[in-house]
């Protein structure tokens, strides 16, 4: 899934890239560009950028920062790590105020350690501690609506709620050849079992040059903090 986002991201850069161009060798008239820009009412609104604030991820490093001092943890020498949360985001302006589009969001994790007091033994006779490492990957795939307050403003403000299907895929691993034997058993498919969420967001789109815009949002959704930049077409 992380190779989808890419591909995404790098044909957003192909898009305002493809527009900077086309701005630039065919620059029209000045007064006529404006006129046209606040005339048109339906145009389309591609966005890409990263997220920060995650409340799993600020869960999982507040008990990663716990277990050193807790004397019943059972995960020591523990660890979380992250990759960059990424959104993609398509939108269409129905009216002058409203918006719908569809917004796509990955978060992926990971938790690993040293099972307390577990050992095996491997081929060498040699007693080995039992590591365990959870990943768990998250994509959503939400239809949002946008209601802008200053649709012809140079910086836009808009409020948006979203809902769709969030898929979850979990796996854990181990060193140890009983855990991976066990590890069927733990229930892992149904916890992967796809899920419905969504989102509800305030947000701002600053114009940076002709139809390029940064964007940032703030809310309930996979990252509190959201941040990229727009291309209009």
């Amino acid at each position: 899934m992380k190779k989808y986002f890419s591909i995404c991201l790098f044909a957003l850069g192909g898009l305002i890239s493809n527009q900077i161009l086309a701005q630039a060798v065919n620059p029209g008239d000045g007064v006529g560009n404006a006129k046209q820009e606040t005339g048109s009412q339906n145009f389309l609104t591609v966005a890409g950028g990263f997220g920060n604030g995650n409340l799993l991820y600020v869960g999982l490093k507040a008990l990663e920062n716990a277990m050193p001092s807790s004397g019943n943890a059972q995960l020591i020498n523990a660890g979380v790590s992250r990759s960059p949360l990424t959104f993609f985001k398509v939108e269409y302006r129905i009216k002058p105020k409203h918006s719908l589009g569809l917004n796509f969001a990955h978060s992926d994790f990971s938790i690993h350690g040293d099972v307390k007091d577990s050992f095996f033994y491997n081929d060498f006779g040699i007693p080995i501690q039992t590591n365990l490492n959870v990943h768990y990957l998250s994509t959503s795939c939400n239809l949002r609506y946008n209601y802008f307050f200053n649709p012809e403003a140079k910086v836009k403000c808009y409020i948006g709620a979203s809902i769709g299907i969030r898929g979850n895929r979990i796996s854990v691993s181990s060193n140890n050849p009983l855990f991976k034997k066990n590890i069927a058993n733990v229930g892992l498919s149904l916890a992967s079992v796809p899920s419905v969420g969504g989102d509800f967001t305030l947000g701002f789109r600053g114009n940076i040059y002709k139809s390029l815009m940064l964007f940032g949002e703030v809310g309930a959704a996979k990252a509190l903090f959201q941040a990229g930049i727009a291309c209009q077409f």
